[in-house]
């Protein structure tokens, strides 16, 4: 299988650009030059997104200069969607659709298939299996009552318009503010780009923004207080909570890479409430969620 390829945005750099490889490209343009930043992405498109957000505005080429063939870019797959419905959809079509949660109609995954019918019991069927992702969410909405809705969006005559027209319902949905469940890497990157603030590179960066997985918080302080208020709310013992087990797994994850964490739980101590962390080792630690938030990339 052939390697896919990543752009590179260059600011600062010597020179300044797209690049579409490390070695003899970004590389050189990037190490030991002073004050030069860089950011690779999956597509040319949120490249040149970023390059556009972070280029100084006294710099020299405000619209980037690529350094390699575009025409060695494959050209944007161009099959036009066509709304999409359950009933008489032809066999093979492949489908574009959304989970949503039915009480505020927000989606909260966008995904493709050829078969709408058989991912729907895919998905529910993993909500009991699966601790994080859309399976997480879904599992919540269950074990409150309630069933998330399967909404078929477009279909399209080849996998690969869809999929093409998957990210571009990505992007519209995080343009809007909406925090997705997506996981695939040029996924990841949209919502990274284009859900979080602009922020330009000569800016002091406080306690702003940021994601913990999928999910986005306006600062730092309100995951700890979202947190805390959480453990002194629920009785001692394990935790069951699928998104609060999700969200926790991603904080050790982040900050604690080297031995895997499955379950959480909590005592009652003097000091107060202490989160405990049991690991695939079959020990348990003390888990310092707000030390390792302090720590977050």
């Amino acid at each position: 299988m052939a390697k896919r390829v990543r752009y590179y945005a260059v600011v600062s750099g010597n020179p300044d650009g797209i690049f579409n490889t490390w070695e003899g490209g970004a590389a050189p343009a990037t190490q030991g030059v002073s004050n030069s930043k860089y950011k690779s992405y999956a597509t040319l498109e949120l490249a040149v997104e970023w390059y556009r957000r972070n280029v100084p505005q006294d710099c020299r080429y405000p619209s980037p200069v690529y350094h390699f063939d575009t025409n060695d870019v494959g050209p944007a797959p161009t099959g036009e969607a066509s709304q999409a419905s359950l009933d008489g959809m032809a066999s093979g079509t492949h489908v574009v659709f959304t989970i949503c949660n039915p009480e505020t109609n927000e989606p909260l995954y966008v995904g493709e298939t050829k078969n709408l019918e058989r991912s729907v019991h895919r998905h529910l069927g993993a909500a009991g299996r699966k601790r994080n992702g859309i399976s997480a969410r879904i599992a919540a909405l269950l074990a409150q009552g309630i069933r998330p809705v399967f909404q078929a969006v477009e279909r399209y005559d080849t996998k690969e318009d869809a999929l093409a027209g998957k990210s571009r319902l990505v992007k519209q949905y995080v343009q809007r503010g909406l925090a997705l469940c997506n996981r695939t890497l040029e996924h990841r990157e949209i919502q990274e780009l284009y859900l979080k603030p602009v922020v330009r590179l000569d800016t002091t960066i406080g306690d702003g923004p940021f994601f913990l997985g999928s999910y986005h918080y306006s600062s730092r302080a309100s995951l700890k207080c979202g947190l805390r208020a959480y453990l002194n709310r629920v009785p001692p013992g394990d935790l069951s909570n699928q998104i609060a087990v999700e969200k926790l797994t991603l904080l050790w994850a982040a900050t604690s890479p080297e031995v895997e964490a499955f379950g959480f739980s909590t005592i009652s101590t003097q000091g107060g409430i202490c989160l405990l962390a049991e690991l695939v080792n079959h020990t348990i630690v003390e888990f310092d969620y707000v030390r390792a938030i302090d720590l977050i990339p």
